[in-house]
């Protein structure tokens, strides 16, 4: 199969695609999407509503949506701030409860918009005070996030290359 690919596909078209490759996957390592501490805010909120889950479906990722009627936006915890708490004890939470959000400053502070419809959130303390979720987790689970992606990149990565300079040697001997 991939000597069909190299076949149909130039030389220059080749290297571009490599490249691309190559600085994504580099692109992804060095700058991941992490949250700075002189980024964030602690709020705290009265939940207005019991706090709701919706599970992911084809269009829209899962997400913990916590409401409270100061903000014009919800609250949302998705990817890693959600795979990191235990959603149980969020839900088990009820109207009126206080709690303590990390969230970015510019988040809080911008009006609600059709793009910027939500508040993410990178950390929760309950009204015990015990903290089910952290900056520190969050941003460490946003760095491990792209290994997959990573190494999937490698390695198609190596399959191009080799297949480049097999290539190559045909097309010389």
């Amino acid at each position: 199969m991939l000597k069909k690919i190299f076949d149909d596909i130039g030389m220059t078209e080749t290297l571009g695609f490599i490249a691309i490759c190559v600085l994504g996957v580099l692109y992804f390592y060095f700058n991941p999407s992490i949250v700075k501490e002189s980024e964030i805010q602690i709020v705290n909120i009265k939940l207005s509503v019991k706090p709701e889950f919706s599970k992911a479906t084809t269009e829209i990722a899962a997400y913990l949506k916590l409401i409270d009627n100061d903000y014009e936006q919800n609250f949302e915890l998705k990817d890693c701030s959600l795979s990191l708490i235990n959603k149980k004890e969020l839900l088990n939470l009820d109207v009126g409860d206080n709690l303590r959000i990390t969230a970015k400053a510019s988040d809080l502070n911008s009006g609600k918009t059709y793009v910027n419809n939500y508040i993410s959130v990178y950390g929760i303390e309950l009204p015990k005070g015990r903290k089910i979720l952290d900056i520190k987790d969050y941003n460490s689970c946003k760095k491990n996030s792209w290994k997959k992606f990573k190494t999937i990149g490698v390695v198609f990565l190596v399959i191009l290359i080799i297949g480049l300079i097999k290539k190559r040697i045909k097309n010389v001997g």
